[in-house]
């Protein structure tokens, strides 16, 4: 069916794909001087990395502590899971295996070494900058010295220098993302040898468990050459998808991931996903709590469709057409002293509009884009990617990171229609291209050095969001091996900890309820520290679930269900000890 649509498709509309393909052998070789010049932006991109590398603390994010916990799953559990909970069988795991086993070996090696972890996303970010500037034949006709500049934005840009420092999956899932769109036109082209078909599968594989949106790559690239090429690749095809059943099945027969748990099923149960699963965004769990939420969300089921429209429509095009997109590409503006500036000249909404101007112009060139070039997967795949993570509740440009080079390209395009624009009544063809050339050459080479210089100033996540491993250090000094801490933070806890770790319960209404939900739990401490929120400069306070849950451990303490054995006044750090469950359950009787 599908063959027979795009074969009407193609017939009708008198395409190719992509629309104006060209002939990647004729495509000049880098010369010397850019092959120098990408080498430098790689030695710099990595000074610029390891020169701060242990200023960003794992679990700033929450997400980190998460892979992490995965990995060692993979390592010390029959079961893949967050098994920082006691007992045999781990918690539900959040997110697909892809990092986390990846991660593995890192993790085996360096058990207490956080900062060890972080070299995945270092070299992956330079394989990212290499496959873009090897490979950009494939990626657009447009020369080297374009390739120079997305290589040198996208490598120097604040999110992805910021991103080598942490154990997050964008940059890996980059990787992946851009090895599937190059084999993939070179099978487009017809230039595909059959092993070249096998590693399409196993990229395409991890593509879609490090990260799930992936699947928005494979159907990209699977319609993609159905378009292309028509019925003649089935066969090429159908290797593919062998192959990615073979590498997920060889996954589960030598670790401890199954069928049940290589799906993040766990996404369904998240407000994130409310407005995709048509379920008010109210009833569910935020993913990150201590990562601030549009309100809209919590209010839209009370408000009704109005509220949904507001959530899912309304706030998406402020905040990322209008912030985030500018925040991920530009490295100048926004922030709290612009908008107090917009404020003083009486234009409050002044940050909003710059953002909208440059979300226009990434679509004024990504139009130049397609007119000039055509289809491929390249731009195929952010327009694809973009739609679905705008039905995701999702605030700051993070997501917009496997994107980058594309929204770039964009960007410069644009950039290049308003020249074009501007010089179109200048006489001489020669003017006009020296014009044009000097002028993106500017501008390319003023945002990568405004974003060295910020990059030479990163900020200590300490003074943001305090000093995470402090929360849990007395539990790590003065704690047997083997007790059960009940906590705000259970992942990221428990990796500075070491101790086993159980979350707060998100249902007692009383002190009853708590005792019983620590004699079911069987924990032996309670830990109360500050929230887990950037703030711009820190100042510790309890999140509204600690100061919920404060009264009904102080009447704990009062029937002596509970001691206090530890308390940090300056640092709101509190830890408590339950009493043995023997005693308490003699109590009780």
């Amino acid at each position: 069916m599908l063959l027979r649509i795009s074969a009407q498709i193609r017939q009708r509309q008198n395409w190719t794909i992509p629309a104006k393909l060209h002939p990647t052998s004729s495509f000049p070789a880098p010369t010397r001087m850019q092959i120098v010049i990408w080498v430098v932006l790689l030695v710099v991109a990595v000074a610029l990395s390891v020169r701060a590398y242990h200023l960003f603390q794992v679990g700033t994010y929450g997400d980190d502590a998460m892979y992490i916990v995965l990995a060692r799953s993979l390592i010390d559990s029959d079961t893949y899971g967050l098994i920082n909970v006691p007992g045999d069988q781990p918690e539900a795991a959040p997110f697909p295996f892809g990092y986390p086993l990846l991660l593995a070996p890192l993790a085996l090696l360096f058990p207490n070494n956080f900062d060890a972890l972080k070299i995945l996303s270092i070299a992956a970010t330079l394989l990212n900058a290499t496959i873009l500037f090897w490979g950009w034949p494939w990626f657009s006709r447009r020369s080297y010295w374009w390739a120079i500049a997305i290589v040198g934005l996208y490598t120097f840009s604040l999110l992805t220098i910021a991103h080598t420092r942490m154990v997050m999956a964008e940059p890996i899932f980059t990787t992946f993302c851009l090895s599937a769109m190059l084999l993939a036109e070179q099978a487009a082209r017809s230039r595909q040898k059959w092993w070249g078909w096998l590693l399409l599968g196993v990229t395409l594989a991890f593509v879609m468990f490090t990260r799930s949106v992936g699947v928005t790559l494979v159907i990209v690239i699977f319609g993609y050459l159905l378009f292309a090429r028509g019925r003649e690749i089935w066969k090429q095809l159908s290797l593919v998808v062998a192959t990615m059943l073979i590498i997920v099945g060889f996954i589960i027969g030598l670790t401890s991931a199954d069928l049940d748990t290589i799906l993040p099923k766990r996404y369904l149960y998240l407000g994130n996903t409310s407005f995709v699963v048509l379920q008010p965004p109210d009833e569910r769990p935020l993913a990150e709590p201590h990562i601030v939420q549009p309100v809209e969300v919590a209010e839209a089921a009370e408000n009704g469709m109005a509220a949904y429209l507001e959530a899912f429509f309304i706030f998406p095009v402020t905040q990322h057409l209008g912030i985030d997109l500018r925040e991920a590409l530009l490295p100048i503006g926004g922030g709290p002293r612009e908008q107090a500036f917009a404020e003083r000249i009486g234009i409050p909404f002044l940050p909003l509009v710059l953002g909208l101007v440059t979300f226009g112009l990434i679509v004024l060139g990504y139009t130049r884009w397609l007119a000039q070039e055509g289809l491929s997967v390249f731009n195929l795949f952010a327009l694809f990617y973009f739609g679905a993570i705008f039905l995701w509740v999702w605030i700051g440009p993070r997501l917009l990171y496997p994107i980058q080079p594309q929204l770039f390209l964009g960007l410069l395009l644009g950039i290049e229609a308003i020249l074009v624009w501007m010089v179109s009544s200048l006489s001489g063809a020669g003017r006009f291209i020296r014009f044009k050339t000097g002028a993106l050459a500017a501008v390319v080479t003023f945002l990568i050095l405004v974003s060295i210089f910020r990059n030479l100033s990163p900020s200590d996540t300490r003074l943001h969001v305090g000093d995470i491993q402090q929360h849990s250090q007395w539990l790590k000094s003065n704690t047997n091996a083997s007790a059960v801490v009940m906590t705000e933070e259970p992942q990221i806890h428990f990796l500075y900890s070491g101790r086993k770790t159980v979350a707060y319960p998100t249902a007692s209404t009383s002190a009853s309820e708590l005792e019983a939900y620590l004699l079911a739990q069987k924990v032996d401490y309670i830990l109360v520290s500050p929230k887990l929120e950037w703030q711009p400069s820190y100042n510790p306070m309890y999140s509204a679930q600690a100061v919920y849950i404060l009264p009904f451990i102080a009447h704990l303490v009062t029937t002596n269900r509970v001691v206090r054995v530890y308390t940090s006044e300056q640092d709101l750090i509190q830890v408590y000890k339950v009493r043995p469950y023997s005693d308490a359950n003699a109590s009780i009787r």
